[in-house]
């Protein structure tokens, strides 16, 4: 709500920056101007574009920006060099080398005056120090080699169509601007937060096609090598292709015209979900094929493995749709897409699946393969104690009981913002030219008069030995309004009366140098109309409303979630009302920051909270299906111990939880929990000797949960931090519930088994 009053009120809360590059100062600003001239005429969504400050305004009000004890000072010593030159006229003072010391202790009041701290923030490296000549009042760096040109958009940083355009607008007028200029031509490189923003969009862009098309092919290449045949192919990649291309259909023309951040690689993901129907299918078809005809074949592989597949779309779709309940649009478009997908592939293999085995057989013999067979030698008596079952269970439980307490206790949420980004947009190091200030805090108020009140309060904070720990500079159109004006203006008539008085008496080359030193001694108030046009243009509002807002540049590390939040804490809502504001005034404070942290905010707490809502849907669904509550836990403990599992070795692997990454714990418990309702299923259809079934079973299940961890394998070479964490998790989840779902489903059935068989036994 806050940041859409400031991008009402004010526009972007963050500044567009060129940086400028070269080994000639003069060349430089010479491409400084240009470009500012050029931006003033072709972008009229920019509030303000400057390459440097007009300092004269300072220059010729300075003593008004004194403080009184200073300006009485100078007064005094102005008063004491009078009297010391009327004397030296008249020849009543001689002094040995010509220069009266007097005269140097006038020079140092006015020299040591900290006029150019009512400079902007930004602009105090501009204004302080030496710069080649020429370059005096523009952002540059103290030798000239890097200078900046900024400018105010109207619109947030965080609006990506508009942040896109106006990069691309800006990179083809330096192009255009440059041509004017002989090579060789100084670097000139767009920077500031709309362009990181957009250098990040594009390198996704750059990354979809090539992790999708890596993502097929792997998955290809592992179908290939699983049936040792390439005539699968178009019996698995059919169907699912077709499901991939419906479900993009229907959720665009429902909810989702385009593609975000998160969701740009859901083709990929798609494919690795959404073949595991096509593999659990072909598994059992070749299987029943090579006992049956092609009709008693696909009747008995659809009729067989149709439970356990709706089963596995249901609990993944499930998971994935509670993501839709989030407030975070990135988590409930995925969870839309995402779901929505599982179901359509799902139907898209019922439907096709065995047309498209029909027409395969007639174009070619399918020559199909089972799989790898093995023999497990005679079945087992059901009422015998199973005792490697019950050591497999053990040692899970054991090592569980000893390293999940270190690792869970180690697990951290990912509070960098810079690591879940991709590479810096630019080369130049435009801080040089302007400081740390491209991204300042926007504290608006509702009129001018709170927010007056609320400049001399941080003005007051700032000026104390410990001022605020949460910001280290502000601005405000008050901040150049100089303070205590009759009482310094009082004074400045006494300078006034003093060297007038020496006109009297003074020759003609002291006479020419009081006349200059006049004009620099003004004789009525500053008021917010009399300010530059630079100064009143930044404080002026979309509406024209003047002074409203001020700028504070935070003492904390804005990357940084935590240090941000703390700082939206601090200021987010500042009360006004003990400053002397109406009662319930308050100021309200936006950043680009605030947004990522309220992000944040909202996926830590739903995330966790959508996790247990898909944990309860999944052990529901279960229950549904095996209407046994033993058997509903038997199939669910792999899921959770590998949900345990995830979060104790990531610490261990250097990994946290994130923005990005915390969208991939429902697609976990998704299709985590496939493997184990398959194996389930097989061991109950076989139930005298389910070992062969859990054999044939385990190996459709390797495969499919490999394809899927191969459609979020394309994610782990993105640039983009976030992205690339997804494909981390996703790895290491997909791996645990597999490996989990193997080690202990088989061990479970049997120790049930067990348990029933020594219930009926004991009844």
């Amino acid at each position: 709500k806050t940041a859409r009053e400031a991008s009402r009120r004010i526009g972007s809360t963050d500044f567009l920056i060129v940086g400028i590059e070269g080994p000639d100062p003069e060349r430089n600003r010479e491409v400084a101007d240009a470009l500012v001239f050029a931006m003033r005429r072709d972008f009229s969504d920019l509030s303000e574009i400057s390459a440097r400050v007009e300092l004269d305004f300072f220059k010729r009000n300075a003593l008004l920006y004194f403080d009184l004890p200073r300006l009485e000072q100078l007064l005094a010593q102005l008063k004491t060099v009078v009297g010391r030159s009327r004397l030296k006229s008249m020849g009543l003072l001689v002094l040995p080398d010509g220069e009266d010391p007097e005269e140097r202790k006038l020079e140092d009041i006015v020299r040591n005056a900290d006029v150019r701290t009512r400079v902007p923030g930004e602009f105090q490296q501009t204004a302080a120090g030496k710069k080649p000549k020429g370059l005096e009042g523009y952002f540059a760096s103290p030798d000239g080699t890097i200078l900046a040109v900024i400018a105010k958009p109207q619109m947030l940083s965080v609006d990506m169509a508009t942040a896109r355009s106006l990069v691309y607008r800006t990179e083809a007028l330096i192009a255009m601007v440059l041509q004017d200029f002989p090579a060789p031509h100084p670097k000139v490189e767009v920077g500031g937060g709309y362009r990181n923003r957009v250098a990040e969009y594009d390198s996704i862009l750059e990354d979809i096609t090539s992790s999708f098309l890596l993502s097929f092919g792997l998955i290809a290449l592992l179908v290939v090598l699983f049936f040792r045949s390439l005539r699968p192919l178009p019996l698995i990649f059919l169907p699912l292709i077709l499901g991939i291309l419906l479900t993009l259909g229907i959720t665009r023309g429902v909810a989702v015209d385009k593609l975000n951040i998160i969701t740009a690689f859901i083709g990929g993901i798609l494919l690795g979900m959404g073949i595991d129907f096509g593999v659990h299918l072909s598994v059992r078809y070749f299987h029943e094929r090579t006992l049956s005809p092609l009709e008693e074949a696909l009747t008995r592989t659809m009729t067989a493995s149709g439970r356990a597949l709706l089963t596995a779309a249901a609990t993944t779709a499930g998971a994935l749709y509670l993501l839709f309940f989030s407030n975070f649009r990135g988590f409930w478009e995925f969870g839309l897409i995402a779901g929505t997908g599982v179901l359509v592939t799902m139907l898209s293999f019922f439907f096709f699946f065995p047309v498209f085995a029909v027409l395969l057989e007639k174009v070619f013999t399918l020559r199909p393969r089972s799989g790898w067979e093995w023999n497990f030698g005679p079945a087992g008596d059901p009422s015998r104690f199973p005792k490697k079952s019950v050591f497999v269970l053990a040692t899970f439980f054991i090592a569980s009981a000893l390293f999940l307490p270190w690792g869970l206790s180690r697990l951290e949420f990912e509070t960098n913002f810079r690591r879940l980004s991709g590479n810096p947009s630019t080369s130049v190091q435009y801080g040089k030219a302007m400081g740390d200030r491209a991204s300042p805090t926007v504290m608006m108020c509702d009129n001018a008069s709170d927010c007056e009140k609320l400049t001399a309060y941080w003005e007051d904070q700032l000026t104390r030995p410990l001022h605020h720990p949460e910001i280290r500079d502000m601005n405000s159109l008050y901040s150049f309004i100089p303070k205590q004006q009759e009482a310094k203006l009082a004074i400045l008539e006494k300078i006034r009366e003093q060297l007038m008085q020496v006109q009297d008496w003074a020759d003609e080359n002291l006479q020419k140098k009081i006349n200059h030193y006049l004009q620099y001694v003004p004789s009525v108030p500053i008021g917010p109309q009399d300010l530059p046009d630079w100064i009143r243009l930044r404080f002026t509002e979309s509406n024209g409303d003047l002074g409203r807002f001020i700028y504070l540049y935070p003492a904390r590390e804005t990357w940084n979630a935590r240090e941000a939040a703390q700082l939206k804490k601090a200021i987010s809502r500042f009360d006004l009302e003990p400053l002397g504001a109406a009662p319930g005034a308050r100021a309200r404070a936006a950043s680009s920051s605030f947004i990522l942290v309220d992000i944040l905010e909202v996926v830590r707490r739903e995330g966790v909270l959508i996790m247990f809502a898909a944990l309860g849907l999944v052990f529901l669904l279960l229950l549904a299906d095996f209407r046994r509550f033993s058997a509903a836990v038997v199939v669910s403990l792999p899921l959770v111990g590998a949900l345990l599992w995830i979060a104790a070795l990531l610490p261990l692997l250097g990994q946290r939880l994130g923005l990005y990454n915390m969208v991939v714990l429902s697609t976990i418990i998704g299709t985590g929990i496939d493997s184990s309702v398959h194996l389930y299923h097989a061991g109950r259809e076989y139930e005298a000797d389910p070992r062969p079934a859990f054999f044939r079973t385990g190996q459709a299940v390797c495969m499919a949960a490999l394809t899927t961890l191969v459609g979020f394998a394309g994610m782990l070479w993105v640039q983009h931090g976030g992205l690339s964490s997804i494909g981390r998790l996703a790895t290491l989840g997909l791996s645990a519930t597999l490996l989990c779902a193997l080690i202990l489903v088989p061990s479970g059935f049997f120790v049930g088994r067990w348990l029933h068989s020594f219930k009926s036994h004991k009844g």
